[in-house]
């Protein structure tokens, strides 16, 4: 189990699928579903500032994932975006540039990371060699995203 709330996770995919099937409706011919599903993605999107926005801003979810999800799926408010950026940066800097994300977070960190002028810390994340990064499973012989950073460690083999 990661370290990002369930919920959070399961609503922020709800709304991103919701908005690609608005988007994806008037293509298929379907242009009665995209105002629906326009209209649930909204509702959906206010349910998750509701619960995990703070009356100041501060997205309650303070997780390298929780940031990111928030900043790829248009899950914060416009007038927050800016707040959001600073704190994802803030916790890179907390966790020493490394990666904290697991399967839903990692894919997305670095284009996250650049879309909101970042792209020194997304350099940075993607170059580290050191446990826990990218490259440090590269340099001990993987060739796929292992489950777990520490999959295997420097000091011994796990075949």
């Amino acid at each position: 189990m990661g370290g990002t709330r369930e919920d959070f996770v399961a609503s922020a995919f709800y709304c991103h699928s919701t908005c690609l099937v608005a988007r994806a409706a008037p293509v298929l011919g379907r242009g009665e579903l995209a105002a629906r599903y326009s209209a649930l993605a909204d509702e959906v999107r206010t349910g998750i500032q509701q619960e995990h926005f703070t009356p100041t801003g501060r997205l309650a979810i303070n997780t390298q994932t929780g940031f990111v999800l928030a900043l790829l799926m248009d899950l914060a408010p416009d007038e927050l975006r800016a707040r959001v950026v600073e704190d994802l940066v803030f916790r890179l800097r907390k966790d020493k540039v490394h990666l904290r994300t697991g399967f839903v977070g990692t894919p997305y960190l670095c284009r996250v990371l650049s879309a909101n002028g970042a792209n020194e810390l997304a350099y940075r994340l993607l170059l580290n060699e050191d446990y826990p990064s990218w490259r440090y499973a590269v340099n001990l012989g993987a060739t796929t995203i292992w489950e777990r950073w520490n999959f295997l460690n420097s000091d011994r083999v796990n075949y």
